[in-house]
C-alpha cells in the first residue's frame, strides 16, 4: 500500500530566510558579471514553507513484522537542496524507529513535523535559515506567495471574538487589520465604516479596538488612521472609499497645511487654514487648487490682476473657474 504525506514546516513567529545564488550547472569558463538587475542575495521572513512531499510503502505486515519504507521525497519550486532532502531523510527514518509499535492509523501523526524546533533543527541553522538557488528572486515569490496562501488558510479556519457585536466569528468571515493585527466581523465592521462614511464621521473609520480608538484619540494628525485605503476598499467598497478620500482631503485643507506653534503651549499644534489653498465649487468635487503663487501687496488703485491670475483650473475635474466669483471661466465676461 502506498502512502503519499506531506512533511508541512511552519513556526509560530516568523522565520528570517536568506537566498543566496547559486549556478544551476556546473561552469567549466568562468561566470559571467552578476546583472545589477538581479540580485545575488535576498532576505525575507516566513511562517510557513511549501510541504515536503514524500511516498511511503507500507507493508501488510506492517507494524507487527514489517515497517514502512520512504519510496521517493520531493520539494517544489526546488526550494531545497539535494544535501538537505538527505537530512530530511535521515530524520524521516530516525521518526520510524522510534515508533516501532505505532499503528497505521497513526502514519500522519509520527510525520507531523511541524514545530519550530524540528525546523530549525533540520537546516541547522538556529536564528536564520540559509537556502541556495540559481534565481533567488524567482524562489523568494513563490515563497511569499506560499506564505500569503498558508497564512489565509490557517486565518480562515480559526475563530475570532468580533469586538462590535461580540459574537465567535470564523476567520473566513473576518478582517484582520494590517497595521495593529486586530479582527473584526466583516459585516460588522463594514456596516460602521460604511455609516461613518456616509454621515460625514471618517474619522470613526478605524480599528474598533479600544487601545486603537484611544491612540487615534491622542493623534495630533487630524487624519490619522490605523487603517489604509486598500483596507478600506475591501470591506466598503469604491463608491465609499472615493467619499472617504474625499472627506479626508477636506478636512487636510480647512485646518490647512502648516502649523502655527503656540507661545503659551508649546507643545501644542495649531491648525490654520492654508491661504495657499481654494477649493473647486462644484459640490461633488470639492477638491484643493492651488491660488496664484505670486500675489504682490498693491493699493486698490495700482491693484493689476490678470487673467490668468484669476483663471484656476481644477486637476480633480476639469472644472475652470474664476478665482473672485467662483463662477464659470468665460474670456470675454472675465477679461478687462
Amino acid at each position: 500500500m502506498i502512502y503519499e504525506i506531506e512533511l508541512r514546516l511552519q513556526s509560530p513567529n516568523p522565520i528570517p530566510i536568506t537566498i543566496v545564488a547559486e549556478p544551476s550547472e556546473p561552469q567549466l569558463s568562468p561566470p559571467p558579471e552578476t546583472a545589477p538587475d538581479k540580485p545575488s542575495r535576498l532576505d525575507i521572513s516566513l511562517s510557513y514553507l511549501p510541504s515536503i512531499q514524500l511516498r511511503l510503502r507500507v507493508p501488510l505486515g506492517y507494524p507487527l513484522n514489517e515497517r514502512p519504507t520512504l519510496i521517493s521525497l520531493r520539494a517544489p519550486y526546488q526550494w531545497i537542496s539535494s544535501s538537505l532532502l538527505v537530512g530530511v531523510r535521515k530524520l524521516i527514518t530516525d521518526t520510524i524507529d522510534q515508533n516501532p509499535s505505532a499503528e497505521e492509523g497513526d502514519l500522519c501523526r509520527i510525520f507531523e513535523l511541524a514545530s519550530c524546533d524540528r525546523l530549525r533543527f533540520l537546516f541547522g541553522a538556529p536564528e536564520r535559515i540559509v537556502l541556495s538557488h540559481p534565481t533567488p528572486e524567482l524562489l523568494a515569490s513563490h515563497l511569499l506567495a506560499h506564505n500569503y496562501t498558508a497564512s489565509n488558510q490557517s486565518f480562515n479556519q480559526q475563530s475570532f471574538a468580533c469586538p462590535i457585536c461580540l459574537s465567535t466569528v470564523k476567520g473566513a468571515q473576518c478582517v484582520q487589520l494590517e497595521k495593529c493585527g486586530h479582527v473584526a466581523c466583516r459585516r460588522c465592521l463594514g456596516e460602521f465604516w460604511a455609516i461613518s462614511i456616509q454621515t460625514g464621521e471618517f474619522e470613526k473609520v478605524t480599528c474598533v479596538q479600544q487601545e486603537c480608538v484611544k491612540m487615534a484619540a491622542k493623534s495630533d494628525d487630524p487624519i490619522w488612521s490605523v487603517v489604509g485605503e486598500e483596507e478600506v476598499r475591501n470591506v466598503v467598497g469604491e463608491e465609499l472609499t472615493v467619499r472617504w478620500k474625499l472627506l479626508r482631503e477636506k478636512r487636510t485643507v480647512d485646518r490647512g497645511e502648516c502649523l502655527f506653534i503656540s507661545l503659551h503651549i508649546p507643545s501644542t499644534p495649531i491648525y490654520c487654514v492654508d491661504p495657499t489653498i481654494v477649493r473647486c465649487p462644484i459640490a461633488i468635487c470639492q477638491s484643493a487648487v492651488a491660488r496664484p503663487k505670486v500675489e504682490k501687496e498693491v493699493s486698490s488703485d495700482e491693484a493689476t490682476e490678470t487673467d490668468s491670475d484669476r483663471l484656476r483650473v481644477c486637476e480633480a475635474c476639469g472644472f475652470a473657474f474664476c478665482l473672485n466669483c467662483r463662477r464659470t471661466w468665460y474670456a470675454q465676461t472675465h477679461s478687462g
